[in-house]
């Protein structure tokens, strides 16, 4: 396989989860609303790093929430309290990580909207 290939198969997986996933689709919105944001304020470097890091780590976390819970179905269709439980966990890591961006985005950005609301 050349290094196109690869792109195109990657580019098709992440069409899916967004084209599939509710969640993935708000994470992204958040994403573009907190990227055009940083960019407006003009963050220094070491924020902007910090956010994008941040937005990075929620998409892999939604991504591998999504590949567990597409393989657990396929090895286990059923209903299976053990396949529930794993599933409520990696959603669980999403949650954890989407939570800690948050707080990364609160702190990063309170001080800049507070200045904007007192120089009002």
């Amino acid at each position: 396989m050349n290094i196109i290939s690869n792109f195109k198969y990657a580019l098709i997986g992440l069409g899916h989860i967004l084209k599939s996933e509710h969640n993935a689709r708000i994470h992204l919105a958040v994403a573009v609303v907190v990227s055009i944001a940083a960019l407006a304020l003009d963050l220094p470097a070491t924020e902007m790093v910090a956010i994008f890091f941040a937005i990075v780590t929620v998409f892999i976390a939604e991504i591998f929430n999504t590949v567990t819970e597409k393989v657990l179905d396929l090895l286990h269709p059923g209903d299976s309290p053990k396949v529930a439980l794993i599933k409520d966990m990696a959603a669980g890591a999403v949650l954890v990580t989407a939570v800690g961006a948050a707080v990364m985005g609160f702190v990063i950005f309170s001080p800049y909207v507070l200045d904007i609301i007192w120089s009002m």
